[in-house]
């Protein structure tokens, strides 16, 4: 293996292709990062309504099936009846893993505050979700 030299114009051109692709690894991650911010805020408002499974609209119902989808799920149901079901047992699992999280809390002697239950809910499912537009 012989010794070699590369021109300046050689390592500025590899140095702008690394930070372009830096730069555009970075645009995704935002675009994902917004595109995840405003589903949230889309899913917070249907919630505030504190409105029963039944009572939601089509497009509510899509906006929680679709925050809670995961790879390997079903696609996403198109009549209400299937979506309300879709939805109904989403909460149940929800409901499971509160309760789950409460016995645990109470043998601990500890409560986790709301804030930090969503953030660790928030990590799981981007440790095993899929991000959907």
């Amino acid at each position: 293996m012989g010794k070699f030299a590369l021109g300046m114009d050689v390592v500025h051109h590899l140095r702008e292709k690394k930070n372009k692709e830096v730069r555009d690894n970075q645009q995704k991650a935002m675009k994902v990062w917004n595109m995840h911010n405003a589903m949230l805020l889309e899913v917070q408002k249907v919630r505030l309504q504190n409105k029963d499974t039944h009572q939601l609209t089509m497009a509510q119902l899509k906006t929680m099936v679709k925050w809670f989808h995961c790879n390997g799920d079903e696609p996403m149901p198109q009549k209400k009846n299937e979506l309300i079901t879709r939805y109904d047992a989403i909460l149940r699992i929800m409901e499971s893993i509160h309760c789950h999280h409460h016995q645990h809390s109470k043998m601990m002697g500890k409560m986790k505050t709301m804030k930090t239950m969503t953030i660790l809910m928030l990590r799981q499912k981007l440790a095993k979700c899929e991000t959907v537009v």
